[in-house]
Parts: structure tokens; sequence; C-alpha cells
């Protein structure tokens, strides 16, 4: 009797397996009701001309959505294929139904039109589903086209919530930051008020918000207004204890920095793009392995050694690949060994459920230690890390400068780092390393004297060019890159919130999270710990502005989930940052869940780097929108 095989677990089962695997929040939700959407709005399209040959043609931004939310797309239709192939695609499949799904980018829509124009002497039949939104600049450039009568109708997958880990939710709006600082325009916060209203409508209203900065108020009054429409409040037990809501301004200074955590480093040299690493093919093992994940590696909680890994300072991580290696090998001798035939058994279902995924997952990791490794022992890291951590007020070794000359009020490193700045320049360096450089300096020390202001701004568009002069415009809109104006404060939180500490050598002593950042913590976290306590004193002595507090009252009858004795459960908190977060950050959040008893679960506008971040402000949002947001991350 031939013995059946056992079923292979499909993606989408794989991610909601991932997303409920909690204790906070079951993400799988939100999961669910993207998924069914977008199936929804697919097989409504396809009925209308029935048994006709169908194809999704979709750009790059919609098609890493599709991977993540619904990876069997191509089932829905029989064809899926990107922009550039669309026009071959339809003729060599003669198909009769053709659904473009994009985002509304200039790009995207002037594709669309050049295939339309291609096809449409064929009996095909088209459609548009717009990513995220519809504007009335799409329905305008197609028009503009001359296309516009040959799309017989059009939808909105109004995705703008991405879970991409059981307690990480993107919005993948890289441009938010830029939109909001130097263009004023709202549009990204009415996406985060919409998100929140989600999340209430899913999770339940949330009890207590808490928010720092312009872009909090504003994000928690367009919720106001839109929670006085509902006809009712979510009749749901609250499952959400609080909403911190922190504007990426009111700590520009943490994305600058180099984080110096495993998945941190691995997003500021490669680049993780939902929850998806694409590598280059020197990094991959071999050859098999390269193409079994078909180029692209998931990071995610799913894979146990990349969980493991992920939160912890670089140095720990590697002894943790080395020793995890020294384990696999010890374990396949012994595999190799004389066994009974019981112990073989054992050993065969140890195998199966542990080793064969080390054996997989493993030899990945230590090449990609091994590149960042590389990358980081150059002297060009070096010198950049260490005129950061002058410029923070943290020993070059990464531990307490025993309040070093910047916190002393002595003899500054602002000399020495305008020094380095200049020499990148001298040597041509990356515009954005510089950049990033020029904007910290900015933002601990207050600004620039107006000759030194002027002096890096002439040095910059002669080195690089004077197509530069609008990014640098850009920066000094967004309070990046300014002229001094008042005396730097950085110092006084600096000693307030604790900013620079010591980084015990053993791991097992360290007891908070300077080590994501090697001796800095992030500014945003101390200051959400702030608004969740009780005593909002630091805040209001060092940074009074803008903070937002208010309480939503439950309906009659309702309690929060796990309020009783019967259900004892950590309190959630969302923690949401308009203007992006870094992975260092999460791991910060990751560090006090596991410390203290409450669960910490973040909706971000997107996650950065300090170079995505302003390379998003290298252009005018115009020109920008003609890139897909996925582009923003290359």
């Amino acid at each position: 009797m031939s013995r059946k095989k056992p079923s292979k677990v499909s993606r989408e089962e794989e991610m909601r397996t991932l997303l409920k695997s909690t204790t906070a929040l079951n993400l799988g939700l939100l999961y669910d009701l993207s998924n069914m959407e977008f199936k929804k709005i697919v097989n409504d399209l396809l009925t209308r001309r029935r048994d006709a040959r169908a194809g999704l043609v979709v750009d790059r931004f919609t098609l890493s959505l599709l991977e993540s939310i619904v990876p069997n797309a191509k089932q829905l239709v029989g064809e899926l294929t990107n922009l550039q192939n669309g026009e071959p695609v339809i003729q060599q499949y003669q198909l009769n139904t053709v659904i473009f799904s994009i985002y509304p980018s200039p790009a995207s829509l002037a594709s669309v039109a050049k295939i339309i124009k291609g096809t449409k002497d064929l009996d095909v039949h088209f459609y548009v589903i717009y990513t995220s939104r519809q504007t009335m600049i799409a329905s305008q450039l197609l028009k503009e086209q001359g296309v516009a009568e040959y799309i017989r109708g059009s939808e909105t997958w109004q995705i703008n919530m991405i879970p991409i880990e059981n307690d990480v939710i993107t919005m993948e709006m890289p441009f938010a930051f830029s939109q909001y600082n130097v263009h004023n325009d709202k549009t990204p916060l009415f996406d985060v008020a919409r998100a929140i209203m989600q999340l209430q409508m899913t999770f339940g209203l949330i009890p207590k918000i808490v928010g720092k900065g312009k872009a909090a108020k504003d994000v928690w009054d367009i919720v106001r207004s839109m929670t006085r429409e509902l006809s009712e409040p979510p009749l749901i037990a609250p499952e959400i204890d609080s909403l911190v809501i922190i504007d990426r301004m009111e700590d520009a200074i943490t994305p600058l920095c180099s984080q110096m955590t495993y998945e941190g480093l691995i997003d500021e040299i490669f680049s993780i793009s939902l929850g998806k690493l694409r590598l280059p093919p020197e990094v991959w093992p071999d050859e098999n392995t390269n193409a079994k994940f078909f180029g692209v590696l998931p990071l995610n909680s799913s894979i146990k050694i990349f969980n493991d890994l992920r939160s912890l300072p670089w140095q720990e991580a590697v002894n943790i690949i080395s020793r995890r290696s020294k384990l696999l090998r010890e374990q396949t001798a012994q595999g190799r060994s004389e066994m009974s035939t019981r112990e073989m058994g054992q050993f065969v279902k140890l195998f199966r459920s542990h080793i064969e995924v080390e054996q997989t997952h493993l030899p990945i990791h230590t090449n990609i230690a091994h590149s960042i490794k590389g990358t980081i022992n150059r002297d060009e890291f070096e010198e950049k890390f260490n005129i950061e951590h002058e410029l923070l007020g943290v020993q070059k070794s990464g531990k307490l400068s025993t309040m070093t000359r910047f916190l002393k009020g002595e003899e500054n490193p602002v000399e020495t780092a305008d020094e380095y700045i200049e020499d990148c320049i001298s040597r041509q360096e990356s515009v954005l390393r510089v950049l990033r450089l020029l904007c910290l300096r900015s933002l601990i020390t207050g600004g620039f004297k107006p000759d030194k202001l002027e002096f890096f701004r002439r040095e910059v568009l002669q080195t690089y060019g004077f197509e530069f002069s609008l990014t640098l415009d850009n920066l000094a809109a967004a309070g990046l890159f300014v002229e001094q104006t008042k005396q730097s404060h950085y110092a006084d939180l600096s000693r307030a919130f604790g900013l620079v500490a010591d980084v015990p050598e053993d791991w097992t002593q360290v007891e908070d999270y300077h080590f994501v950042y090697m001796g800095y913590c992030p500014l945003s976290i101390r200051i959400m710990e702030q608004l969740l306590d009780t005593d909002h004193s630091l805040l209001h002595e060092y940074i009074p502005d803008d903070i937002l507090k208010e309480k939503q009252r439950l309906p009659p009858g309702l309690r929060p989930k796990g309020s009783d004795d019967s259900q004892q459960r950590d309190p959630v908190t969302v923690v949401c940052f308009v203007g992006g977060v870094t992975q260092a950050e999460i791991a910060a959040l990751r560090f006090l869940s596991r410390h203290k008893r409450r669960e910490y679960v973040v909706l971000t506008t997107d996650i950065v780097t300090g170079t995505r971040l302003l390379r998003n402000l290298r252009e005018p949002v115009e020109k920008n929108e003609r890139l897909s947001p996925s582009k923003s991350r290359h």
C-alpha cells in the first residue's frame, strides 16, 4: 500500500499561522479582510465576461503586495504578469479579459495606456483595480492618453494595512514623511486615521489615546471627525488597551543613526521589503538554495533561527550563529553514528522538525553575517559610526562616555564631524551618506551657523550638481538641515531621558534597550514610555508642545477583553509611527515586551532607514509619484 503524501500547507495558511501566533492581536483578521476583498473584486470583474481567457497585469508595488496578501492570485485568472510583459502576454495567450492592478502613479498609468494602445484592436475587455486609492489625476491621465474609453470599469483595492509580522503592520507609504513635513499635504494622515478606524472596527474602541507631535494631534482630530460620522461605535470587547501616536519629527535623530541589531543592519545594507530580502547571488550558499527561494529570502518569526537573531545586538547574533553551526554539525554527525532502530527513529523525527530547517537557513544567515561583517569592518563604516557616536555622546566602543565632552559642555565634537563631512564631500562619497551626516549634525546641534550652513550647501551643489538645490530646500523645509536659531537642547534631553548608557558585554546582563544603537536608545521609545506612564513631568519640562491625551468611553456593558480574572492577559498597546519606524526601534519595543507585562504592536506608515528616509526627500512629491512605493526602497 502506497503511503499517502502529507498535504502541502498553502502560502495563505502559512501567513495566517504567522499572524495568529501571538498573545497580542490576531492580525490574521486584517490579512483575511484584504485577501478576501481583492478576490471578490477580481471575481466580480470576471463574471462580466464568463468563460473568457483572463489575465492580471500588475505593477511592481502591487505584485509585492499580492505575494504577501494574495499569494495564489494567478489561480484567480490564469495568467499573471508585470507591466513590462503585458502586451506580449496578452497577444501570446489571446486573452479576452485583462485586469490591470496598479498603484495610481503616472509611470504605471503610462504603461497601462501603452498596453491598451497596442492591443485595443483585439477582442479584449480592459478593467483597472487601483491599489490603495483611486485619484482624479489617474482618470485624467488615462483620458489624456486617449485610452479611458477602452476601460470598461474600475475598482479600488482599499488596502492600507499590511501585516507583515504578528506584531508589525506597515502601510507602505514611503512618501508620508515628505508629503506632510515638506509639502504640508495631510493625505497620509487621513490614511493613518482610516487605519486606526479599521483597527477599532476590528478589535474594539481603544480606551486610552496618547501621542506626541503635530502629526499625532492632526491624525487624532481626523479620527475624532470620522468617529462622529459612525451610526454607532463598534460593539466589540476592546482588545487594545492604548494607542500611542508618534510624529517622526519628534525624534528625527534616531533613523539617521546606524542601527546595530542583526535585522537593522540587514535592512541598512540589503534593504528588507515586506518581510522579504532579495539577496545578491554571491550571498547565497549555492545556486540550488538560490533557486529554491527564487532569490528572495523570507524574514519573519516563522523562521526560528531568524526570529532568535533579529532583535539581538550584532555581535551577539554572530556568536549565536557560530554556536548553532557547531551544534548542527554535532547533530548531523550523531545521525551518522551507530544507533538502535528506536534511536534512529527519534533522530529522524528530530531531523525533520529541526535540523532540516537549520540546514537550509543557517548557511544563508552565516553568509549574511559574513557580508555584514565585511561592511562594518571597512574604514568608512567605522569612521561614520564613530562620528555619529561622538555627536550622540557615546564613546567609540559603544560604552558610556563617563559623560562625554559634549554632554559635559566642554569641547564638543562638532568640528571633528564637520571636518569629516568635508572629507566625505571631497572624496565624492555617496550624496545620501553626506546628507545623512549633515542632517544628524544639524538635529543634534540645533542647526548650523549661517556661514557654515552656506558653506556646506555650496559644497554639496558644486560637488554633486545643482539639481540637488531642491533636495536641500526639502531638507530645510522638513527641519533637517537648518540654520541655528537657538541653543541645542539635545544634551538636556540626553540626560533627562537617559539616551546614552553603558552596554554590557555580557548579553544576559542587558537591562535596557541602548544596545539597538550600541550605546544610544531611541528617543521615540523613551517618549512612548513617558506617554504611557501616569507621570508626564519629563515631557512637560523638556518637550512640552503637542502632547495628545484623550480617553474614549466604551459603550455601556462592554469591558476590555481579559479584564476579568478568567482571561488574564497582558495589556496591548498599538504604537503608531507617522513618518516611519526603524527595525532597531521595533527591536526596542520587543525588548520591552519581554521584560515588562505589556504587548506592543507597531502600526507604521513605512519601515525606514536613514538612507531611505532621505532618498524620498531628494525629489518633490510630483516627481516621486512617477515611482511606485516599492521602488523607493531601491
